[in-house]
């Protein structure tokens, strides 16, 4: 099965077409953007409309902090203006006669791929990745992109919850009390999959399967992966 995974807005794809990839993979890089407006005719002393004249960097170029981007030449002194910050240049306003920058703020975030397959597509939008033979089923609810190798738990509470068995697990099970719930993220699942909601907030992602039926099969079946997608209330299993 090949599923479409949706790319959020303002990220980098960490990874080429034909990676195998998985759940520990570097998908995609973020960060956060700002804007500033370098006011280029106070600073020079020109007419806003004139700024086209003046610049020394255009529009989708790009700036290093401390750079130059305006000069206005003078009989005995030249005036200037520099960039606060290393970005680019987003627009130029001639009505006021600003320059808006573009900047990033803060680390780099990079985020995990929810699945385990081989990317097989890269477009601007979405990405499209063949996780094998795989069923599809309908989620009530989710909080989130998340997926994992699945731990079942028969019982709650479970005997031998230990880090060993359950960091980076996604735990399946019909109904979690607040005890094991509670226990479970401290011991660093990936989330939960159940057929109740859970009675409080998780601090990992969660999901509900829509139909009993549905999860009759998820457990009758014992697959070993899943992936949860939030946009489209979707949880696919897969071995």
């Amino acid at each position: 099965m090949v599923v479409d995974y949706p790319v959020p807005d303002g990220v980098r794809l960490l990874v080429k077409e034909g990676a195998e990839i998985d759940f520990n993979t570097l998908l995609f890089e973020s960060k956060t953007e700002k804007e500033v407006s370098i006011d280029i005719a106070s600073k020079l002393g020109i007419n806003p409309k004139n700024i086209f004249r003046h610049l020394v960097k255009l529009v989708g170029d790009s700036i290093d902090e401390g750079e130059m981007v305006a000069l206005k030449k003078g009989l005995f002194a030249d005036k200037k203006s520099f960039s606060p910050h290393k970005g680019i240049i987003k627009e130029v306003d001639h009505n006021r006669g600003l320059l808006i920058l573009e900047y990033s703020e803060g680390e780099k975030v990079r985020s995990r791929s929810p699945f385990k397959g081989k990317l097989v597509k890269a477009a601007k939008t979405h990405l499209e990745i063949n996780i094998g033979k795989a069923y599809e089923f309908d989620l009530k609810s989710s909080s989130s992109d998340f997926g994992g190798q699945i731990l079942y738990l028969e019982e709650d509470p479970p005997l031998n919850l230990t880090v060993s068995n359950a960091y980076d697990r996604v735990i399946v099970r019909n109904k979690i009390s607040p005890f094991t719930q509670i226990k479970s993220e401290a011991l660093g699942v990936a989330g939960f999959v159940t057929l109740e909601e859970l009675s409080q907030p998780s601090e990992s992602g969660s999901a509900t399967v829509k139909n009993i039926d549905d999860f009759k099969k998820i457990l009758k079946y014992g697959y070993s992966y899943c992936t949860i997608i939030s946009k489209s209330d979707k949880i696919y299993f897969y071995q």
